[in-house]
């Protein structure tokens, strides 16, 4: 059997929207998974490899349809982490823990000497997240 048709043998349609729902094994938030050439990937951009071509190094598959279980290739684009990230905000699919005072409030803080652990905890958030505000990767909008 082709990687394909091994593939698209785990796919079911959904005639309402168009969807290509994959019924094999998903991760966590909903996203199939599959397993080529002993590289276990989501199913989504195994999709798109498939049907479309190589996909760069620095872009991720993102989804027309918002459905993460959908491998339909004509639901799916390429984009930037950045375009992920607003296409899901645009779609409501973000939700910040933090407010814009919050995060002016984390930035004074970080100025006066303030750890990211003890922030962390101070607003109820990751390590990380206060990090990514510390080095400008988040909120790098709010002065």
């Amino acid at each position: 059997m082709s990687h394909a048709a091994r593939f698209y043998a785990k796919t079911t349609p959904e005639p309402n929207t168009g969807c290509l729902l994959w019924t094999g094994a998903t991760d966590a938030c909903g996203y199939g998974r599959f397993s080529l050439n002993g590289r276990n990937g989501s199913a989504h951009r195994i999709a798109y490899e498939l049907s479309v071509g190589e996909i760069p190094n620095d872009l991720h598959v993102l989804h027309h349809c918002d459905i993460p279980s959908c491998v339909n290739s004509e639901h799916l684009f390429l984009g930037t982490h950045h375009d992920n990230m607003g296409d899901a905000a645009v779609k409501g699919r973000v939700r910040s823990k933090l407010s814009v005072p919050q995060v002016r409030q984390i930035k004074r803080l970080l100025r006066k000497g303030a750890t990211d652990a003890g922030l962390g905890r101070l607003f109820g958030v990751t390590t990380n997240a206060i990090r990514l505000i510390r080095i400008g990767k988040n909120w790098r909008h709010v002065r």
